[in-house]
C-alpha cells in the first residue's frame, strides 16, 4: 500500500501544481487584461509577476520524487534552482508593484506602523539553492502582509481573501523549505522532511487551500468579463482532460507493470523449484554413484571403518556436499563423512532410507532445528548391492544455505529465500551490518500461511518484508511424500517497480505540461471568437 500512497501523492502533486498554475495565471490574465487599458510599467508589474510565478508552478508540476525516479531527465537540484529563480523573480516584482501602488486610503484613518516594512537581515552562510528558496519564501510572506494592508489600512476590502490566500501560500513556501533537511544526520528530521513526509503534506495542503481563495477571488471576476470568462473555462477543460487522461494513464501503465513483473515472479520461483530439482538430481547422482563402490560394499560387509571412511571422506570433499552417510541392512549408521568419529544409531524413521532397504532410489526435503535457523536440506538415498542382495544404502544431502539463495539472486536479480515451514532459512536479505543474514524469521501473514503450507499452492501479491514493500511470490517446499514442509521466495521492491515506471511518468508529466501550455493559445482564439459572435 505504500507505494500505491506514494503513486498517487505524486500524481495528487502534478494536478495540485498544474492548478495552482492555472489559478495564478488566471490572475495575471486580470491585471493582464486591466493594463491593456491603462498601459504602464507600474500598471504591468503585477501581471508579469503572477506569471512568472505561474510558470514556477508549471516547473514544479514535473519534479518527480527521487524515491520514484533515479535518473531524471532534469535533476532535483536543476528543477529546485529553476523554481527558486523563478519564485524570487516573480515573489520580487510582485513586492515592488505592491510597494509602488499607491493606497487607496480610509478617511481620518493613519497608516499602522504595524505593516510598514523594515530591515530584515539576510546573513545566510547557504548553497544557492537553498538561499532563492529562503528569498523567495520571504518574499511570500511580504506579498502577503502588503496584500493584509491593503485590504485593511487601505480600501481594498476585496483584497482581504488575497491576503489570507497569500499568507497560506506563504506557509507553503516556508513550510517547503523542510527540504533543505531532508539529509539531516538526525533521522526523525530526515524521515519528517523526507518525501511524502509529514512535511511534504503539510506544505502542499497549504498551497491547497491558497490555490481554494485564489480561485474562489478570481471567479468573483470572470462573471463580469465574458472573453476572460470563456478564455478560462475553455483553458480549465483543457486542463482537466489532460489531468484525467494523465492520472489514468500513468495508473494503468502501473497497473500493467506491475501485473507483468508478478507474471514474472511466478517464473522466477519456477527457476528456484528448478534450482531445487537440479540439486536432488546431483544427491541422487552421487549417491548412486557411491553405492555402485563394490569396495564400499565389502567395507559395510566387513564393516571395516576405515575404508568407509577413506571412501565417504574423499567423495564429500570432490562433491562439496553436506553430509554423506552409509547405513547397513539394519539401518543402522556405520560412517558419516562429515563427522568419521560419530557413528552408530539408527535410521529407521527416515522413509528414504528404508525406500532404499527395499531397493528403491529416493529423494527428499529435510528440515531439522539449529541455533539460529532451522535448516533445510535435499537428502538422496541409494542401496548397496552384493550379489544381488541389499547390504546397506548411502544417503547423499546438500544443505540449502545462503551461497544457494545468491546464486539465485545473481541470475534473476531477486530477493530470494528458503523456508523451514514458515521460519526463514536461508536469505539474500542482508542486517543491518551488512554480513549477516535475517535468517530465523517467521512469516506471520496469516494468508499466506494459509495459500502455501496448507493448501500447498503458490501465493503472489504484494507484502511487506522488513517493513519494505515487495511484490512477491511464495511456492510450496515438499517432501518425498508429498507433503509441504517449508517455502520457495522470491520478491523484488515495489519502489524499483515505481522507478521503473517512473521515466515514464516523468515524460508523460513533462509532455503533458507542454501541451497544457500550448493550449493556451488556441483557448484565447476560441474565446474570442465565440466573444465575437456574442457581441
Amino acid at each position: 500500500m505504500e507505494v500505491y500512497y506514494q503513486f498517487i501523492l505524486q500524481n495528487a502533486h502534478f494536478a495540485l501544481n498544474i492548478i495552482a498554475a492555472l489559478i495564478f495565471f488566471a490572475i495575471a490574465w486580470l491585471y493582464f487584461d486591466s493594463w491593456t487599458s491603462r498601459k504602464g510599467l507600474k500598471a504591468s508589474l503585477k501581471w508579469v509577476g503572477f506569471f512568472i510565478i505561474s510558470l514556477s508552478f508549471v516547473l514544479n508540476s514535473i519534479y518527480i520524487e527521487q524515491t520514484i525516479l533515479i535518473n531524471p531527465l532534469l535533476s532535483r537540484d536543476t528543477i529546485t534552482l529553476l523554481v527558486g529563480i523563478l519564485k524570487v523573480v516573480g515573489y520580487g516584482i510582485l513586492t515592488v508593484a505592491l510597494l509602488s501602488d499607491h493606497l487607496q486610503e480610509r478617511p481620518k484613518i493613519e497608516a499602522n506602523p504595524l505593516f510598514s516594512l523594515g530591515f530584515l537581515p539576510m546573513a545566510f552562510q547557504v548553497p544557492v539553492v537553498s538561499y532563492l528558496l529562503f528569498i523567495g519564501a520571504l518574499l511570500a510572506i511580504v506579498n502577503a502582509f502588503l496584500y493584509l494592508r491593503r485590504a485593511t489600512i487601505g480600501l481594498e476590502n476585496h483584497l482581504k481573501i488575497v491576503s489570507a490566500a497569500s499568507f497560506f501560500l506563504s506557509g507553503y513556501e516556508v513550510v517547503s523549505l523542510g527540504r533543505l533537511f531532508q539529509t539531516s544526520d538526525i533521522i526523525t528530521i530526515s524521515q519528517f522532511t523526507s518525501s511524502f513526509g509529514g512535511i511534504w503534506l503539510i506544505a502542499n495542503f497549504l498551497l491547497f487551500i491558497s490555490t481554494v481563495l485564489f480561485a474562489k477571488w478570481i471567479f468573483g471576476y470572470l462573471v463580469k468579463r465574458i472573453q476572460t470568462q470563456l478564455f478560462m473555462f475553455v483553458t480549465a477543460g483543457i486542463i482537466t482532460i489532460f489531468l484525467i487522461t494523465t492520472v489514468s494513464f500513468t495508473f494503468l501503465l502501473f497497473r500493467n507493470i506491475q501485473n507483468t513483473q508478478l507474471k514474472h515472479l511466478m517464473s522466477d520461483v519456477g527457476l528456484l523449484q528448478y534450482a531445487f530439482e537440479s540439486k536432488r538430481q546431483e544427491t541422487l547422482a552421487i549417491a548412486r554413484l557411491v553405492a555402485a563402490n563394490q569396495e564400499l560394499a565389502q567395507a559395510i560387509l566387513n564393516k571395516d571403518r576405515g575404508t568407509l571412511r577413506e571412501i565417504t571422506t574423499s567423495t564429500l570433499l570432490t562433491t562439496k556436499n553436506s553430509s554423506l552417510l552409509v547405513v547397513d541392512e539394519n539401518s543402522t549408521v556405520l560412517m558419516r563423512a562429515e563427522d568419521p568419529e560419530r557413528f552408530g544409531g539408527s535410521l529407521t524413521s527416515e522413509v528414504i532410507v528404508q525406500r532404499a532397504l527395499q531397493n528403491e532410489l529416493s529423494s527428499t526435503v529435510a528440515t531439522h532445528e539449529n541455533v539460529l535457523a532451522p535448516i533445510v536440506s535435499i537428502r538422496s538415498a541409494a542401496p548397496v548391492i552384493v550379489n544381488g542382495e541389499i547390504v546397506g544404502a548411502v544417503i547423499a544431502g546438500i544443505a540449502i544455505d545462503n551461497a544457494f539463495v545468491d546464486g539465485i539472486k545473481n541470475s534473476t536479480e531477486l530477493d530470494t529465500a528458503v523456508y523451514a515451514s514458515n521460519i526463514r532459512s536461508a536469505t539474500t536479505f542482508l542486517a543491518p551490518d551488512g554480513r549477516s543474514r535475517w535468517i530465523g524469521v517467521k512469516e506471520e501473514s496469516t494468508k499466506i500461511q494459509d495459500v502455501v503450507l496448507k493448501k500447498g499452492q503458490v501465493y503472489s501479491g504484494e507484502l511487506s518484508v522488513l517493513n519494505i514493500p515487495y511484490l512477491v511470490t511464495f511456492a510450496p517446499l515438499r517432501d518425498s511424500d508429498n507433503n509441504v514442509v517449508g517455502m520457495l521466495f522470491v520478491g523484488k521492491k515495489h519502489t524499483e517497480i515505481l522507478q521503473t515506471v517512473g521515466k515514464t511518468i516523468e515524460l508523460t508529466f513533462l509532455l503533458s505540461t507542454i501541451l497544457l501550455i500550448l493550449s493556451i493559445f488556441p483557448a484565447y482564439i476560441i474565446a474570442r471568437n465565440i466573444t465575437k459572435q456574442i457581441s
